[in-house]
């Protein structure tokens, strides 16, 4: 894990970073030292970057109490009502491609992979408007009436 975390960060200049993973309680214990003794091209400065590391929800009631607070998304800034889930929600789609992929070359894996991958997003991408369009009316109603009220057109509503 140390490894790919490096390598995914060895040409990032991010400032801000937040890190999920099902044991990221663990996992970043003495991860400074660790990334010292990486190899040189792929050695990380953590110092200097504001590094949060959290739990996903899903995994995060199998921790004990402790970890629950200090990895949880619930009190973490930047960060919104995002759950941390969505990379293993494509898995389910993945599972067709392995009896495909295990006889082939690693190129062709690769892209077999990637193709899988693309068709998942462009799913999630079209279903997206499905989602969204039930929500205009509760979104947009409310943003009407504070815009007319804040111009003194409107009325506050009575409670």
């Amino acid at each position: 894990m140390d490894y790919a975390f490096a390598s995914a960060l060895h040409h990032s200049d991010m400032n801000v970073l937040k890190v999920l993973y099902d044991i990221a309680c663990q996992w970043h214990k003495k991860l400074h030292q660790r990334m010292d003794n990486m190899p040189p091209s792929l050695q990380l400065n953590l110092h200097n970057q504001n590094v949060s590391f959290l739990v996903p929800k899903f995994h995060l009631p199998a921790h004990i109490a402790l970890c629950q607070w200090l990895f949880s998304f619930n009190w973490t800034k930047g960060v919104g009502r995002m759950d941390g889930e969505e990379p293993e929600r494509g898995w389910a789609n993945l599972n067709a491609a392995a009896l495909s992929t295990k006889d082939m070359g690693p190129g062709h894996h690769q892209d077999t992979l990637d193709n899988y991958m693309g068709d998942w997003n462009w799913k999630k991408l079209i279903r997206l408007g499905l989602f969204l369009l039930p929500l205009i009316p509760q979104r947009i109603y409310p943003l009407y009436r504070y815009f007319n009220i804040s111009k003194g057109e409107g009325s506050y509503p009575r409670v």
